[in-house]
């Protein structure tokens, strides 16, 4: 079954039933990607965090009491794309925004939803960095109810934990990162690597897989330097912001549908934020 066939007027399908049918769940989830609302790539498989992105455009659509997927619900659904709408501005947000987009990256634009980007070599004003050791931007976007990204949150960063052959994420867009704690002398809330990345080591080696690299942070004295923090990982420069980082990502409606939940993080160079400004 697919949503063309019920807004043609084939039978409605019980909501609770959509995962029944991994074909029309497939379709549906698609759908909600365009949305921006669910993260792609559409597996058939309808879990929590699927049924919240439905109940969410269903809200959006004036269908909240909805028990079907009958021809209306099928029809906003193929419409999906005008739902949330994106209006990037003149701001580091917003070429952050455009950046994304011109990289292919999916964007989530519910309004209290997160998205994770860091930014490598850029200072937390958007101009490049002066600093040699947190000289990255680990930064969370959220898109209001106007359509208008805005930087939820910012922080000191570093992609480059780690002597010589250490490996670090090669810029790209994973969903990768689930929440958890990161091991060591005494192990704390961070975002878990759990699916895999590409990555590079110092002599350009590349190699993918799921390879350890937590997104942590270092230690709240080490100004000049990166103290004892694990090698490759996405790394805060300190705790009070890790800890602010974490409790902003523990609010996702995403993670509070299901605690598995798998985050979606972009690395970016400077150079597609900078050449993104209008």
């Amino acid at each position: 079954m697919r949503l063309l066939h019920i807004a043609g007027g084939a039978p409605a399908v019980p909501l609770a039933r959509v995962g029944a049918d991994p074909e029309l769940a497939a379709d549906v989830q698609a759908r909600l990607a365009a949305a921006g609302l669910l993260d792609p790539p559409a597996d058939g498989l309808f879990g929590p965090v699927s049924q919240w992105a439905l109940s969410e455009f269903l809200v959006f659509w004036g269908l909240a009491g909805a028990s079907s997927l009958d021809m209306h619900v099928a029809s906003a659904l193929l419409q999906a794309d005008a739902a949330f709408p994106l209006v990037a501005g003149d701001d580091l947000a917003g070429d952050t925004v455009r950046a994304l987009q011109a990289a292919g990256h999916w964007l989530c634009r519910h309004p209290r939803a997160l998205n994770i980007v860091y930014v490598a070599d850029m200072g937390l004003d958007g101009a490049p960095s002066v600093d040699a050791t947190f000289g990255d931007a680990r930064l969370l976007l959220r898109v209001d109810e106007r359509g208008r990204p805005q930087l939820a949150g910012a922080w000191e960063g570093s992609l480059h934990v780690g002597g010589p052959g250490a490996v670090h994420v090669a810029c790209g867009q994973y969903k990768s990162w689930s929440v958890g704690l990161h091991q060591g002398d005494a192990p704390y809330d961070a975002l878990v690597q759990t699916g895999p990345v590409e990555a590079r080591n110092a002599n350009g080696a590349a190699l993918a897989g799921v390879l350890g690299l937590d997104q942590h942070c270092g230690d709240d004295d080490a100004r000049g330097g990166l103290g004892r923090c694990s090698a490759g990982g996405l790394v805060g420069r300190s705790k009070s912001g890790h800890r602010e980082f974490m409790a902003m990502v523990r609010s996702d409606p995403r993670y509070l549908a299901c605690k598995g939940y798998r985050f979606l993080t972009s690395v970016l160079p400077l150079e597609a934020v900078a050449g993104a400004a209008p």
